[in-house]
């Protein structure tokens, strides 16, 4: 297991990197260019390779609601997608964070369903360019229900329709919590799917398994003082052998400061590893 990070410091390699070492941080995500070649991205990954910090995954565009409206939109939105996943694999690095929970469920049944099957069309497509380029899909996981994959059984639901090895997982605490799902019990059941883990923890009036909002930064609170269990989630973590990067993401910052307060998550994480032995 590895401490990773999203770019405090925007473009900017040097101070990111030098965060990195300075927090103990030994990984970073990506969001290149809006159609990177694959020279830009070995670029990027030599310039952090060189001082000392892995490039573990590359950002992706969101999946739109209006992908699954229009069939036109939808092919050029997963072609850009297919691209991506191969300049990705071509640069060597082996992971596409991807978000669906743009994507909204249709009220009326049969729109429903055939928001699901295009939805499974999209990701059979792109795990097949996955599999090509020896690149996972790292699905960011969510809790509104009023989206089409929102919770464990219905990110479970796009496992079974789609079941390429690329396609993967990336199990974000907060928003599990927020869907209302056990996070250890989703890190077992979808242990071979687990690709990625972001971490983030919630507190407040919020009701799991039917909270819509999409993002209240005051339900964020300090790694050791939300509802999900940190502790019980990294000896999950040891216990299903996760050896991958482990994401501080949304955090509160620290006088208003958060590139300190990202310091100070980094040191909590690293500090539950080592009195967990993960």
């Amino acid at each position: 297991m590895k401490i990773g990070v999203f770019p405090p410091f925007g473009d900017d390699i040097d101070k990111n990197a030098q965060f990195c070492r300075d927090a103990g941080a030994a990984a970073i995500a990506v969001r290149p260019s809006e159609a990177p070649s694959p020279e830009e991205l070995a670029g990027l990954k030599a310039a952090y390779a060189e001082r000392g910090v892995e490039v573990c995954a590359v950002f992706a565009p969101r999946i739109t609601t209006e992908a699954m409206l229009d069939a036109r939109l939808r092919d050029s939105e997963r072609q850009a997608l297919e691209r991506l996943i191969r300049a990705s694999g071509a640069a060597g690095i082996g992971i596409v964070h991807l978000y669906v929970s743009s994507v909204r469920a249709p009220s009326e049944a049969d729109e429903y369903e055939r928001f699901w099957q295009r939805l499974i069309d999209y990701y059979q497509r792109i795990s097949s360019a996955a599999e090509e380029a020896g690149v996972r899909l790292a699905t960011h996981s969510y809790n509104a229900p009023s989206r089409l994959v929102w919770n464990a059984d219905t990110l479970g639901r796009l496992f079974d329709a789609v079941p390429s090895a690329a396609n993967g997982l990336l199990l974000c605490s907060g928003k599990s919590e927020l869907a209302g799902d056990d996070v250890v019990e989703v890190l077992r059941r979808f242990r071979q799917r687990l690709v990625l883990v972001h971490v983030r923890n919630v507190a407040g009036d919020y009701v799991p398994g039917s909270y819509e909002a999409t993002d209240r930064r005051e339900l964020e609170v300090r790694f050791d003082l939300g509802d999900t269990d940190l502790v019980a989630m990294f000896r999950a973590l040891g216990e299903i052998g996760y050896a991958g990067p482990v994401f501080a993401e949304h955090y509160p910052p620290m006088v208003g400061d958060r590139v300190a307060g990202l310091a100070w998550t980094c040191g909590y994480l690293k500090a539950l590893e080592a009195a967990l032995g993960v």
